[in-house]
């Protein structure tokens, strides 16, 4: 089921112009994904999902919660052309 969660900080859309929402909802795996969508042209977010990360080289594998998925979600959607992170 998809959940909208009330965001006051989300910039318009980067295309459009519209307004923005937060998206959380379970995929098929079980896991929970976060994203944002924006409400008049349906663009989104890369879709973040909880879990374990890939262990590489030097960088093991750790459990991303839902929290962080949603502030990376933000953070994502209002970076902008010309902005760093």
């Amino acid at each position: 089921m998809t959940q909208i969660i009330e965001v006051n900080n989300l910039k318009p859309c980067p295309f459009c112009g519209g307004e923005a929402e937060l998206r959380t909802q379970e995929n098929p795996f079980g896991h929970m994904t976060a994203r944002i969508t924006c409400k008049r042209c349906h663009c989104t977010s890369p879709i973040l999902m909880e879990g374990h990360t890939v262990g590489f080289v030097g960088k093991p594998s750790r459990y991303v919660s839902l929290d962080e998925c949603v502030k990376a979600a933000i953070e994502r959607w209002n970076l902008r052309k010309g902005e760093s992170a």
